[in-house]
């Protein structure tokens, strides 16, 4: 393990020295995982550094019951802190806390499985899915309705985007007071499930 650890750190090192410092906002956003299920991660951050990371969906004839990403070598790049940095542990697992694919959002942790090979595998005890719908059901249609969902009558919140849903917690106390623990992961998959 000490010796894939110190192959990671040493291409890492070679790639924040090839590449020129460029960053991508993400602004805490969720990961979207394309129809390929790959995953861009415009900032990650490992013992001090970020990067930009992307990791392509990997069937492993080694283990066809796992489910594996691959980093791609190639799109490594330097990057800067920002609001929703994904966190390389020093183990080398990755905690994705919040993806989004085809309008569900799941959370879930990569753990190293072949290093050598760049390759990450989903510990599948750590998955969780987060619907935006029950989300907003459960949380917000005692008040609002959104999409055709909800029950209350303060008003329709269809086309909400997750910063309009934020900004109102944390500004309309009797929200804030319902729903102040909502996490922005959360708020996001509400946001998409109120997109018209």
């Amino acid at each position: 393990m000490k010796k894939t650890t110190s192959l990671f750190i040493k291409v890492l090192f070679v790639f924040s020295l090839i590449f020129p410092l460029m960053g991508q906002n993400s602004h805490g956003e969720c990961i979207k995982v394309g129809t390929d299920l790959g995953m861009d991660l415009s900032c990650v951050t490992f013992s001090g550094n970020f990067f930009s990371l992307s990791f392509d969906f990997f069937n492993n004839p080694d283990d066809p019951t796992g489910v594996f990403w691959k980093l791609d070598d190639s799109k490594i790049q330097n990057a800067v802190s920002e609001p929703g940095c994904v966190v390389v542990n020093p183990d080398l697992s990755v905690l994705i806390t919040c993806s989004e694919l085809s309008g569900t959002h799941y959370d879930f942790t990569l753990v190293s499985s072949d290093l050598a090979n760049f390759l990450w595998r989903v510990d599948n005890a750590t998955v969780g899915v987060k619907s935006g719908s029950s989300l907003f059901t459960q949380r917000c249609g005692g008040c609002h309705t959104g999409n055709g969902m909800g029950s209350g009558s303060v008003g329709d919140r269809t086309g909400r985007t997750a910063q309009q849903i934020q900004n109102a917690i944390q500004n309309v106390s009797s929200m804030n007071q319902a729903v102040g623990d909502l996490t922005f992961p959360e708020i996001q998959a509400i946001a998409d499930a109120l997109k018209p």
